[in-house]
């Protein structure tokens, strides 16, 4: 059996560093000192979403325009409503806008704080609604 010698290659010597010598500018001067430029960080890269607007569905259904919203009252649940058309207590509606879509009967309406039973062409009403609506909104009588 034959062994190999493995000879260790000698340390590296280390060799002192000279202290650099700091450059002393005469009275008045400026030494100018070099400046490291850092590299700029990548920019991110953004990604935009994409926002699909739901389309709501409604069946053909025999509908008449009664008005449309003209302010509505978050606190109370309550919508003013300028009436094109006659419109009752106890009447259908759908009322229908941008983002706005829901069938409810008529429970109460008011004109001026005095509960009515009916509402004619040319009135604004205040009546108690079960979502949110937006001015500008569509009312129609089913």
């Amino acid at each position: 059996m034959v062994k190999k010698i493995v000879r260790k290659k000698p340390a590296k010597r280390r060799v002192a560093k000279k202290p650099v010598k700091k450059k002393i500018a005469p009275k008045g001067q400026m030494v100018k000192r070099k400046t490291i430029k850092k590299k700029a960080a990548p920019k991110k890269r953004t990604v935009k979403k994409r926002v699909v607007k739901k389309k709501v569905i409604t069946k053909s259904v025999n509908k008449k325009i009664v008005g449309k919203v003209a302010h509505f009252f978050g606190n109370l649940s309550v919508a003013v409503i300028e009436l094109n058309n006659s419109l009752k207590i106890g009447d259908k509606i759908m009322i229908e806008g941008a983002t706005t879509s829901f069938k409810q009967t008529v429970i109460s309406m008011q004109i001026e704080r005095k509960d009515i039973k009916t509402a004619k062409k040319g009135d604004d009403i205040g009546m108690k609604v079960k979502a949110k609506v937006r001015p500008g909104d569509r009312v129609y009588k089913i």
